[in-house]
């Protein structure tokens, strides 16, 4: 006993014990307070692991440098301590005072968390998620380790016991934090500003935007991709936060001009420096079964696509057929949706869909009924395709489910053309274009054309090659790629007869009672007494003021002229007045003075333009745009107006860009809505437009009626295609859908569905088997009576089916002699 009572009174066991306790703390201080920040930032830095889960500390290299003081600053005081080093130690303060605040702010940031962490800091290590649990942690270990160096520097290197520097050096290191984070603050007010319904406020939120905003941070907005606050201002801001990702891509759009999906997507799991995940593995499709095309889904492609038609150029028209197969590379099951534009007075006549290497046709029927069936089907995951119409000669076509891992979608698009007629002896033929899609395409993916008719062909692409094949047979053929399918250069025209005034055929819908003629002329223009021009102010029209300053001066349009910018405001750049040549030489020269920004709603700036040209007995307003990418208004008032005056001002609209116009889909199926189709430049394609309206200015037009076939012109020529019907059909459906007749318009569901057209009230749909069909109280079109590449005409079928009758007797005698 007496013995360790020795032992336990003995100074130099006390001693020894004492030193190894200090060294201990030292050990924990050096670990805690420098390795564990130090390796926090190398990993961050390398694997952007917390930028992918929760928030980026990191996202510019100011902050790196000034997270980076914390462990600088605690292994110089460590290493002051271990050398007794006592000069210079304001230096030393304020490095402390800087690590103190810095890590006291991200410990701040990382508190909502910090729980979380400290059960993932006791839990098992398991594919990397304790080690996400220091990171939370790390700030608070190096807050409390900067402390413990300070004090142990004024207890062993101060004289008077006192180190200063502290509040210069916190002051220092929250003003650096500030300016860094400023621009983070102003982009996350600035979208909680501009999500307000307030106008006002919502005016300023995009103004903050557009002088400071981070485009990275608004982008992960509109992907739901989680980037968190990386500073304290934001982090309160955004506590009652509900920033829908439609506001946030609205708001991108207006303060960019551009859509969000036009930048790549940001990865949900991948920080700016690494990937802890596979490309699509969180990649939700949240537009799925819906009406929106929405961003690139990853992992989706157009891996084959091919056009095919036929050209009837004494009926002046056409009928192309679309394959198109989509890939999905994906994990998950895809829906593939396009918005496409299909050429001038078009409509989509029949829809195909491959299912297990067989083909099968659509039923036609009410806009609603379809796209319930096609959502029922949706989401029991089966296969469907769907088209309906979304504004003038728009489509949007959607289909699902394309398989995972390499799977295969097959679809095609039947489409009726109308050719529009330049002269008597020539007519134009527009190719379908994508305007829209959320699936990707290689720059170099080639469109196979292969495009049949009775007329010589020529295009202003050098891709597309003329075959002759026999008397009065033709061919182009070619590859093109997306670009140049999309370009306006792809136009084809055909030379025809023009004596060629008259076309009939038999309306086989109705038993073959009832005939369909076609009667094409030269009437004059009724030109108008007051154009109102609006101009679409978003940005990306800066470049194009000058093409329509020469336009306007080179055409000088006849009567009044006005002139309104689609801006924050709507801007009066030339009130109604003569168009003569000194008033357009003013207005020009306002007109290049313009700024333009950002991207701007256009609904006010037509409601304006319909009200002044609406004062004129024959007014039209000519709108000139860009893509309209998102409805930022409601756009009831701009279409209640075109409602209850369709005889009243007509809109023609010209876009600029290539890309989708959500405006004009809000009007779909209005006749006083005509899309201006792109032939040639921008500007030559403005100033062909203002020409028209010049007096004595004619088009050639087709006016279709059925008739009785015994009323028919007795000198009416041989029958030509059956697509004639289908012209009649559809010209019919839209007059009675704006007359306001409800009885009318509810028949033109019926005529729709009857002669298997897409229209602004009837869809197509494809679906698995016949049992969904009947559950949707639809029926198929017979593959029998479906239209083809190229579409054989009636004598034709009739040879066809005497050769085949005289084949199958001949054959049966022959038999009968060997039988002998």
């Amino acid at each position: 006993m007496t013995e360790l009572t020795n032992q336990k009174d003995n100074p130099s066991k006390k001693a020894e014990r004492s030193s190894k306790w200090k060294s201990f703390r030292s050990g924990l201080l050096f670990t805690f307070g420098i390795l564990l920040p130090l390796g926090t930032l190398v990993f961050e830095a390398v694997t952007g692991m917390c930028a992918g889960m929760l928030f980026d500390p990191i996202p510019t290299i100011g902050h790196a440098l000034l997270v980076a003081v914390v462990p600088s600053a605690n292994f110089l005081v460590w290493l002051a301590l271990t050398k007794n080093y006592q000069k210079n130690l304001i230096w030393l303060g304020l490095l402390n005072g800087a690590a103190i605040a810095i890590s006291f702010y991200y410990a701040l940031l990382f508190l909502p968390v910090l729980p979380i962490a400290v059960i993932g800091f006791a839990a098992i290590i398991y594919f990397g998620i304790g080690l996400l649990s220091f990171m939370p942690m790390s700030p608070l270990f190096s807050f409390v380790s900067s402390i413990r160096y300070r004090r142990l520097t004024q207890l062993y290197l101060c004289k008077d016991g006192r180190l200063p520097g502290l509040w210069r050096g916190i002051l220092l290191a929250m003003a650096l934090l500030i300016a860094i984070s400023l621009p983070d603050v102003v982009t996350k007010v600035g979208l909680r500003l501009a999500a307000s319904p307030n106008q006002e406020t919502n005016l300023v939120g995009i103004k903050w935007l557009r002088a400071m905003g981070r485009d990275d941070i608004m982008l992960r907005a509109c992907y739901q991709v989680p980037s968190g606050p990386v500073d304290l201002v934001s982090w309160v801001v955004f506590l009652d936060s509900k920033i829908t990702t439609e506001m946030a891509r609205k708001t991108y759009f207006r303060v960019t001009g551009r859509s969000f999906d036009t930048k790549p997507a940001p990865n949900l799991w991948a920080g700016r420096r690494g990937r802890w995940a596979g490309a699509d593995e969180f990649d939700f499709d949240m537009e799925q079964g819906g009406e929106v095309v929405a961003g690139r889904l990853k992992g989706l492609s157009l891996s084959d696509s091919r056009l095919d038609g036929s050209v009837n150029a004494d009926a002046a028209l056409a009928y192309l057929e679309w394959t198109m197969v989509f890939r999905n590379d994906s994990s998950r099951q895809r829906e593939a949706r396009a918005q496409i534009l299909l050429p001038p007075g078009a409509v989509v006549s029949r829809l195909t869909l491959w299912i297990d290497g067989e083909e099968r046709e659509a039923a036609f029927g009410g806009r609603g009924r379809v796209r319930e069936a096609y959502r029922k089907v949706v989401r029991r995951r089966r296969d469907p395709v769907l088209v309906t119409t979304c504004g003038p000669d728009r489509i949007m076509m959607q289909c699902f489910p394309v398989p995972p891992n390499g799977g295969e979608m097959k679809t095609r698009i039947g489409i009726t053309v109308p050719l529009t007629l330049l002269q008597a002896d020539t007519g134009l033929l527009l190719l379908p274009r994508t305007l829209e899609r959320n699936f990707g395409i290689a720059d170099e993916k080639a469109h196979s054309i292969w495009i049949e008719g009775n007329g010589a062909f020529s295009s202003g692409s050098d891709q597309l090659l003329q075959e002759k094949n026999k008397e009065g047979s033709f061919t182009i053929r070619g590859e093109l790629t997306s670009s140049e399918l999309n370009s306006v250069r792809t136009s084809i025209t055909i030379t025809r007869d023009p004596a060629d005034t008259v076309a009939w055929a038999t309306d086989e819908t109705i038993q073959g009672e009832y005939g369909v003629i076609q009667i094409l002329s030269e009437q004059p223009i009724d030109a108008p007494d007051r154009i109102v021009v609006v101009i679409d102010g978003s940005a990306e029209m800066d470049k194009h003021l000058q093409a329509i300053a020469t336009a306007l001066e080179s055409v000088s349009p006849r009567g009044e002229l006005a002139v309104l910018l689609a801006g924050d405001k709507v801007l009066e750049v030339f009130e109604p007045q003569s168009a003569n040549p000194t008033n357009i030489q003013v207005m020009t020269k306002k007109l290049i003075d313009l700024k333009c920004v950002g991207g701007q709603d256009n609904t006010e700036a037509l409601l304006k333009g319909w009200d002044l040209a609406a004062q004129s007995k024959k007014g039209v307003i000519l709108w000139i745009h860009g893509p309209q990418w998102y409805l930022l208004s409601a756009g009831e008032q701009l279409r209640q107006r075109f409602e209850r005056r369709p005889e009243g001002p007509a809109l023609y609209e010209i876009q600029t860009e290539h890309g989708p116009n959500r405006l004009i889909q809000k009007m779909d199926g209005l006749i006083p809505i005509h899309h201006v189709s792109r032939k040639d430049n921008f500007q030559n394609d403005l100033m062909s437009v203002l020409k028209s309206w010049q007096i004595a200015e004619k088009r050639w037009i087709a006016d279709r009626d059925r008739m009785l076939l015994s009323e028919l012109p007795q000198d009416r020529g041989e029958e030509s295609s059956r697509h004639l019907v289908r012209l009649w059909a559809h010209d019919r459906i839209m007059k009675d859908f704006t007359s306001g007749d409800k009885l009318r318009i509810e028949a033109t569901t019926v005529i729709g569905s009857q002669y298997s057209l897409v229209t602004p009230l009837t869809g197509a749909v494809v679906l698995e088997n016949q049992q969904q069909y009947q559950e949707a109280g639809l029926e198929p079109v017979p593959p029998g009576s479906v239209p083809t590449v190229p579409e054989p005409e009636i004598w034709a079928m009739i040879i066809i089916a005497f050769l085949l009758a005289l084949y199958a007797g001949l054959h049966q005698k022959l038999c009968r002699v060997k039988c002998r």
